[in-house]
């Protein structure tokens, strides 16, 4: 069965919101926030749950790229140092 997870950013041009990873691969990094997706949710429930268990933040407008679709605009965004 294929995994699906969540990667959420908050973003104000020009600052990204970034967390400590604490545990697991890439611990002690900074990282956006996120996890899985449980099997009775959406992938912008999922995104939302998390967001609000790891930064205590209720995200009320979402922007979603599924990163299969969106490759050249995610891309755009990690050369430009906004990711």
């Amino acid at each position: 069965m294929k995994k699906i997870q969540t990667l959420c950013l908050i973003h104000q041009h020009p600052k990204i919101l970034l967390g400590m990873k604490k545990r697991g691969f890439g611990q002690g990094r900074w990282n956006g926030f996120g996890g899985k997706v449980a099997p009775e949710e959406t992938v912008l429930e999922a995104a939302k749950r998390e967001m609000l268990e790891e930064a205590g933040l209720e995200i009320v407008l979402a922007e979603c790229w599924n990163s299969r679709e969106n490759q050249q605009k995610a891309r755009k965004c990690c050369q430009s140092g906004l990711m």
